[in-house]
């Protein structure tokens, strides 16, 4: 019995139990307000907190992809004789093709979404790897003030759908045949890069298609290839130089995608 209570019952001479229940019920609805008030905050410092943590990751994967699509640039602009992308991530680790080893990339980074190494793998109609992208199905917190090769990612769903791929900035929002991110490491001295314009590959785990525009890709993909395939053949080039071909071709299948039949 507290002592206001005990002295209220000293001056009346008795204290009833009515008044005992009452004062103990008040004390606990009060102890009950002060629980949920201070959960409430407890819960909202948390949810800042998973967001700030899930901010910093977004910032990591940012830099980390962007390492992986200048790594990918820099094989490309590299290749020794036509321009050729990575067949695997290992290949940017230590490249062969050229008399002196040539290291791309330090290694093979981890995904802050997943932390793990399984990246998706963006490929081009021929197997090469155009670029990479998280698995993590969230959706992502940023949706603004992303740099020019990232700007596409502003109408993404999931971090699935940041590509990170060489030659088309993100697979949203950006201009098919647009090269977007040169490399920082340039060509070698005496030699002329001559990247060759893509358009950005469609991968349909992350995006949904109708079956007539699904149609027409596939079509315009196989007739990219026939053309590539006859690039590559002794003389089918006529006058034209091999990247000069393969140019042509690439500029045809843009022009596919963008609504016109491909070629039978």
């Amino acid at each position: 019995m507290s002592a206001s209570v005990q002295a209220a019952c000293s001056r009346n001479g008795a204290c009833s139990c009515a008044s005992l229940h009452r004062v103990r019920g008040f004390t606990y609805i009060t102890v009950l307000i002060v629980v949920a008030i201070m959960g409430s905050g407890l819960a909202a410092v948390g949810i800042l907190w998973q967001q700030a943590a899930k901010r910093e990751k977004e910032q990591e994967l940012l830099f980390v992809g962007g390492e992986f699509r200048r790594a990918i640039g820099s094989y490309f602009e590299w290749s020794p004789g036509a321009p050729q992308y990575p067949r695997t991530l290992d290949d940017l680790l230590i490249d062969k093709r050229l008399p002196t080893v040539r290291r791309h990339l330090r290694k093979i980074y981890f995904d802050p979404m997943t932390a793990s190494q399984d990246w998706g793998i963006v490929k081009e109609p021929g197997g090469g790897i155009l670029g990479v992208y998280s698995k993590a199905i969230d959706r992502p917190l940023k949706k603004a003030r992303f740099r020019d090769e990232d700007k596409g990612f502003a109408t993404a769903l999931t971090y699935a759908d940041w590509k990170f791929a060489y030659g088309s900035g993100s697979l949203f929002g950006q201009t098919p045949g647009v090269q977007s991110t040169p490399s920082v490491l340039g060509p070698a001295a005496g030699e002329q890069a001559s990247p060759v314009p893509i358009a950005p590959p469609t991968d349909p785990s992350s995006a949904k298609e109708d079956p007539a525009r699904e149609a027409r890709r596939l079509g315009c993909e196989a007739q990219r290839a026939r053309e590539e395939a006859a690039c590559q053949a002794t003389g089918s080039a006529g006058t034209q130089t091999p990247d000069a071909c393969a140019a042509g071709a690439a500029t045809r299948f843009n022009s596919c995608l963008e609504g016109a039949a491909p070629a039978g």
